[in-house]
């Protein structure tokens, strides 16, 4: 383009955008924030006496027609402290900080906090995860650290030569539930022996991780995340043959969509059943988290 003109330049971004992503703004009002006046006011106007401008503004009439949208252009100095007429009235100061807790926000709680916390995990490759992380949140360059075929057998070099003892875990077996229960039933006056098998029945017979139904301290709990007593329920008070555990949040769900977990009854002595409900009377019903801390 030649041409001195400022405006064209500016107006040129608008139109462009307005040809890419038309389809997916069919029947939308589109907000543009322009730093030259003189565009937002020719591109709003849909007139200009610059010829390059002009072309522009019956290009994007045809591109709106085309795909049914509309714009309004702004200039800053028209729009003032908040983002024009958006409903929500957003500070643009505060747009910075809203960025940064949404973009932290896509990663796990238990992500995160390896992260703020020092790496603590045990493998090269978290290391390396964390730093292409640090990057990308202060605004540098995605790394790409799967595209890089020489960091990837160093990786595996590692892999290889870093060669440990696992820590064996062992899963928990009826026999082993049996032994908790042998010592827990002694003292079935306490509270938190009765907890303890509620909870070991529940994670054992309901495939749950104890993250999904305890609280990691007093000052975390959080009611539309953690387990609350009112999300174990029964069919039956009478004779009941299975509970329902609402699971608001997991580290496989990390959008809280939410899932309902049915347990059954074994009417035996390993029954989950008959183990919540007994430490569900025990404690009595207090509208907090189901299980407490100790």
């Amino acid at each position: 383009m030649v041409e001195t003109h400022i405006t064209p330049k500016e107006a040129l971004p608008i139109v462009l955008a307005c040809a890419v992503w038309g389809e997916e703004w069919n029947n939308k009002k589109i907000h543009v924030y322009c730093d030259n006046e003189a565009a937002a006011i020719s591109l709003n106007a849909g007139s200009s006496k610059d010829t390059w401008t002009m072309h522009l503004i019956r290009c994007l009439f045809f591109i709106k027609a085309n795909f049914g949208l509309s714009t309004a252009v702004q200039h800053p100095s028209t729009a003032g402290e908040r983002l024009g007429d958006h409903p929500t009235g957003l500070d643009l100061g505060q747009l910075g900080a809203i960025i940064q807790q949404l973009f932290s926000a896509g990663i796990a709680d238990s992500t995160r906090n390896t992260y703020r916390d020092g790496l603590a995990g045990s493998t090269a490759k978290t290391y390396l995860s964390g730093v292409r992380f640090a990057q990308i949140s202060l605004g540098g360059k995605d790394p790409d650290i799967g595209g890089m075929p020489h960091l990837e057998y160093v990786l595996m070099g590692f892999r290889k030569l870093a060669v440990g003892k696992p820590r064996p875990r062992l899963p928990i077996t009826p026999p082993i539930l049996r032994k908790m229960w042998g010592i827990w039933s002694r003292v079935p006056e306490r509270w938190d022996a009765s907890m303890l098998w509620a909870a070991s029945c529940m994670c054992f017979f309901g495939f749950l991780r104890s993250g999904e139904i305890v609280v990691p301290s007093d000052g975390a709990y959080d009611p539309s995340a953690h387990l609350s007593y009112g999300d174990v329920r029964t069919d039956s008070l009478v004779n009941p043959s299975y509970i329902t555990v609402a699971i608001k949040a997991s580290k496989t769900d990390p959008f809280r969509k939410g899932v309902t977990v049915h347990i059954g009854a074994t009417k035996s002595q390993l029954c989950p059943v008959a183990a919540v409900l007994a430490y569900m009377v025990q404690r009595g019903r207090i509208t907090s988290r189901t299980f407490l801390s100790i």
